[in-house]
């Protein structure tokens, strides 16, 4: 079982859970004087181990001491406590729910799922449960861990126990069977020595865990191997074999079913469940899935590509050295180094010609042309940006024209400035601003060229109205949702930072901020409180916290009204994690 640590510095004494809007202990501030604590990974386990002067204790989460700070190490083991105390030897320990030592009277002992422990005497072995009673007798003198099982023997005598789970918290658990259900609807995906299987959903199997999974269709078409990935074939939820395992290569479904299939280096599509060869093999030199949806697939041919569709006909011509699909468009091509695009729903079909394109979320694209770039729409390739010497980025809901600047001139607009156009290409912002930077809610921050006679830089609304100026020298954008200032709002040096969303006037100013990698932000306000805030600075926990540091997996150690404790990230789950 993996453990959380978190390093405190104080003793531990019992307070109340303390009530903190947005707040959710997984400690209370309990902790008073302990140098770290940890906790089960997954909050099975309600015992907390504390550490103070190199000495380990265990408390329960109201704070109430279940063993003293004595011990060299403790750990928390599938509901038992391991203890280790230092000497000659050194002495381990075995500790019950009742905090009874039961391994005193063993040589060694190995703790497992379910409140048993496998122990050792004279060369012996048993197992016992949580109440010291012998599950099986002291008298074997080997025992094997199978799956599912513990396996005692001595000589002939072989006894054999059920090999509990280990404990899972009830949310994780639910989150691991709503995804294996989701892989075939009314079937539940199981696993067993690194191999997989189906159930039903009542638990009866209908797919023996034997096989390593490729592709799954939601119909329950199965691609599978048997022997470690180096050959496939394809099964069905009834275990029957739709297609022998003698495929080298198979690629991604079709809604309907089809799937390439490659054997003896030679690529052919299949229809199943019937198993059918749609597209012979060897017609193509290669055949993927391109869109699963229409039931388009790329082939090469000679090493040019095109598409085709379920039926074999060619839908997009076989002639370009590259095609890929775009976030909007249906294909971006490529011929030598230009390239050109297929959208299928406005029928056209535009012939490699630019040095450059970009494909956002929509039929806007911006491309380059004898290193002139523009802003044009797919659909009908309406030049909505004119062709310019000047670069041109998407930046939220609209599109920046980057000129070149000259930084040694304080007066003129020759130079590197920002113009800012809409989707449509209306244009703004004159090419006048040395920065330009744009919050999600469609607001902008602009610094205009002028150095000499602007003293303001501007946030504004994306009417274009001034919702704030900023001191020209001593405020600027920190990072895509705050300012940082240098000077308070009565003109001393001061530094704040705040959030964008903040009504002018209304700042929620902020001493410091640290970035965590779980979507949020730890902010101390100018009193010296901590809290947490959204990353565009919404709040979520208000600063109230003396202390706080970020943990792994999703936790935060703070310090409230003197007591340490342990927070849960709002936002960040740590059961919906990949492991």
């Amino acid at each position: 079982m993996r453990f959380l640590c978190y390093v405190f510095f104080l003793t531990l004494v019992t307070v109340s859970t303390a009530q903190v809007p947005g707040a959710i202990w997984v400690v209370p501030p309990v902790i008073d004087s302990v140098e770290s604590i940890e906790i089960s990974a997954q909050d099975v386990d309600p015992r907390i181990i504390v550490k103070n002067k190199k000495k380990f204790g265990l408390y329960d989460r109201s704070g109430k001491k279940l063993l003293p700070v004595i011990y060299d190490n403790l750990s928390l083991q599938n509901g038992w406590v391991i203890g280790f105390l230092m000497g000659d030897p050194v002495k381990k320990l075995l500790f019950n729910e009742r905090m009874e030592d039961l391994g005193r009277v063993y040589d060694k002992f190995v703790p497992q799922a379910g409140g048993q422990a496998v122990v050792y005497k004279n060369n012996l072995c048993g197992l016992i449960n949580q109440r010291g009673e012998e599950i099986v007798p002291l008298k074997f003198d080997a025992v094997n861990y199978t799956s599912g099982e513990i396996v005692f023997s001595k000589g002939d005598e072989i006894k054999t126990v059920r090999q509990y789970e280990t404990p899972e918290h009830p949310k994780a658990k639910k989150i691991r069977e709503e995804n294996a259900r989701k892989v075939i609807p009314g079937y539940v995906r199981v696993y067993k020595n690194g191999l997989s299987g189906f159930t039903n959903m009542k638990g009866d199997t209908v797919v023996p865990a034997l096989y390593m999974w490729g592709a799954i269709h939601p119909k329950g078409y199965i691609v599978a191997s048997l022997d470690g990935k180096k050959s496939w074939g394809v099964i069905d939820t009834r275990h029957k074999t739709l297609r022998n395992f003698t495929a080298s290569g198979v690629g991604t479904w079709s809604k309907t079913g089809y799937i390439p299939i490659r054997e003896d280096k030679l690529w052919g599509l299949f229809k199943f469940p019937e198993g059918i060869e749609a597209i012979p093999m060897g017609t193509w030199d290669q055949i993927e899935t391109y869109d699963a949806e229409r039931e388009w697939f790329k082939v090469t041919k000679n090493k040019k590509t095109g598409l085709i569709n379920a039926k074999g006909a060619v839908i997009l011509p076989v002639v370009y050295d590259f095609v890929q699909s775009g976030t909007y468009l249906n294909a971006i091509l490529r011929q030598g180094m230009k390239y050109g695009y297929w959208y299928y729903s406005a029928n056209k079909l535009v012939e490699p010609k630019y040095t450059s394109l970009l494909n956002y979320e929509d039929s806007l694209l911006i491309v380059m042309q004898d290193k002139e770039t523009a802003l044009i729409d797919a659909k009908t390739e309406k030049i909505l940006i004119p062709f310019s010497k000047f670069g041109i980025e998407k930046k939220g809901a609209y599109f920046v024209s980057d000129f070149k600047y000259d930084s040694t001139q304080n007066t003129t607009a020759a130079g590197r400035l920002h113009a800012l156009y809409d989707r449509k290409g209306k244009m703004l912002l004159a090419p006048d601003s040395v920065d330009l930077h744009i919050f999600p809610d469609g607001s902008y921050f602009v610094v205009t060229h002028n150095k000499k006679s602007i003293q303001y830089e501007e946030h504004r609304s994306k009417t274009g109205d001034v919702l704030r100026k900023m001191d020209r020298i001593s405020d600027y954008v920190n990072y895509d949702h705050w300012f940082r200032c240098s000077k308070n709002q009565a003109g001393k040096f001061e530094f704040s930072t705040f959030s964008y969303l903040d009504l002018p006037g209304k700042e929620q100013r902020y001493a410091e901020r640290k970035d965590t990698k779980e979507k949020v932000h730890m902010v101390r306000s100018l009193e010296k409180k901590w809290g947490l805030t959204t990353l565009e600075g919404a709040i979520l926990v208000p600063p109230v916290f003396e202390a706080m540091e970020s943990t792994k997996d999703g936790y935060f150690k703070v310090k409230y009204e003197g007591k340490w404790g342990v927070l849960q990230n709002p936002l960040f789950d740590y059961f919906e994690q990949p492991k």
